[in-house]
């Protein structure tokens, strides 16, 4: 009995000093919480990295639309190894930041590894440039923040408002687009509409919910330019036989000379520009749109064949229901009346009677082309009052839409 007592005591006293020769590893660190990237839910797929000194001590996959660990302690959690000094963060996913790895602009971390701490984080990743902003319910463009970014998870209606002093303004969508050998495609899940004040007057861009846009190259970036004022100078418009048109004003809305087209037709509505002809031009070619819509309404708009176009004057605003994106045109066309000059009369036998060539002469009043003065010419003539220089409304040609010119309008009501 003293035997096994005294071997008792000698077991005592060495056990602590095999604690002191070898120390119990530490026991893991957890981490748990949402995470986000631009205020949006990280998608399912989404990679979580916990770094320390470069090297990578844990990681996690995102099972759940913006949560990445969870409080319950069978549930999953970040768990981190053993390590010294400052714990930062990255997220990785297809969707997202080209699917490169980051850490986004402002890092996440956690100031050190606690043995067998379990730490509530919330991660919120931001990689947006001072150039953009998120886009939310209601968006207003500003000259430091012209580029709107729609999150991989934006399902409610927005609306972007973009002041005149802003004439750079972009929707990117890079975050819902997919590739294929030779197109781009992203779906916008909620309605947005795009509220514009160029110096031509009011643009609005109403694009509905659900739409799939398509790039007919596979290298497109997602950028979308809102409504942009070009020069009237960058097109040529062809006009209809017997006529001359005169450019009103170039919108683009798209990207370039890029294609895109939808599977649902965009509503663009040209504020004071009803009656005017409509057209647009993509890599310098020209095209009319000639079909007129038989309603102002989408289930119209949605019937338009594969790009198809067609347009219909609501009150004095000008509206096209379209199917791709380009530069829109808006112009106006005269008639050339061909009149045989003064004493060309025909006469008697012999050669030459007559006249140099024909003098073509323009109908007074038929501001937008269609051989007769009525109330689309009315119309134009009240969306140009008081401009001046040169406009197709000036009809005396003192460089000043006014009473005079209204004077004329009326002298000619009905021919």
């Amino acid at each position: 009995m003293k035997k096994y007592f005294l071997l008792l005591i000698v077991g005592i006293g060495v056990f602590p000093m095999l604690v002191g020769a070898e120390s119990f590893p530490s026991f893991p660190m957890a981490f748990w919480g949402n995470v986000t990237v631009d205020s949006q839910s990280a998608p399912v797929g989404t990679i979580i990295k916990a770094y320390a000194n470069s090297a990578v001590i844990g990681q996690v996959t995102v099972q759940e639309s913006g949560i990445y660990g969870y409080t319950e302690p069978t549930k999953q959690k970040l768990v981190v190894g053993s390590s010294s000094g400052v714990i930062s963060f990255s997220f990785q996913h297809s969707s997202l930041n080209g699917g490169v790895e980051t850490e986004g602009n402002t890092p996440q971390t956690h100031n050190s590894f606690v043995s067998g701490e379990t730490v509530n984080k919330n991660l919120a990743f931001v990689t947006l440039s001072e150039t953009q902003q998120l886009l939310s319910e209601s968006t207003v463009v500003s000259v430091s923040t012209p580029s709107v970014v729609v999150g991989n998870s934006n399902t409610a209606d927005s609306v972007v408002s973009i002041p005149s002093d802003v004439t750079n303004a972009t929707i990117d969508v890079s975050a819902l687009t997919t590739n294929t050998a030779t197109s781009t495609i992203a779906t916008l899940q909620g309605a947005m509409t795009i509220n514009s004040s160029p110096t031509i007057g009011a643009v609005k861009v109403e694009i509905p919910a659900g739409i799939q846009i398509v790039a007919g190259i596979s290298t497109w970036n997602g950028i979308i330019n809102a409504p942009q004022v070009k020069a009237n100078s960058t097109v040529i418009v062809t006009p209809d036989s017997g006529k001359t048109a005169t450019v009103s004003s170039v919108i683009e809305v798209g990207y370039g000379d890029i294609k895109l087209t939808f599977d649902k037709a965009v509503r663009l509505v040209l504020s004071g520009q009803a009656g005017k002809e409509a057209g647009y031009s993509r890599s310098s070619v020209f095209a009319k749109i000639s079909t007129s819509c038989s309603s102002d309404t989408q289930v119209v708009g949605n019937a338009l064949p594969v790009e198809g176009d067609c347009k219909i004057n609501v009150g004095s605003d000008l509206v096209i229901w379209t199917k791709h994106f380009t530069n829109f045109i808006t112009y106006t066309q005269i008639v050339v009346v061909v009149t045989p000059p003064a004493g060309s009369g025909g006469g008697g036998g012999g050669g030459g009677g007559g006249g140099g060539a024909p003098t073509p002469t323009i109908k007074i009043g038929d501001i937008n082309g269609d051989n007769k003065v009525d109330k689309y010419d009315f119309s134009l003539m009240m969306s140009n009052w008081g401009k001046t220089g040169t406009n197709s409304c000036d009809l005396n040609n003192d460089s000043k839409v006014d009473k005079y010119d209204f004077a004329l309008l009326m002298s000619k009501w009905g021919m």
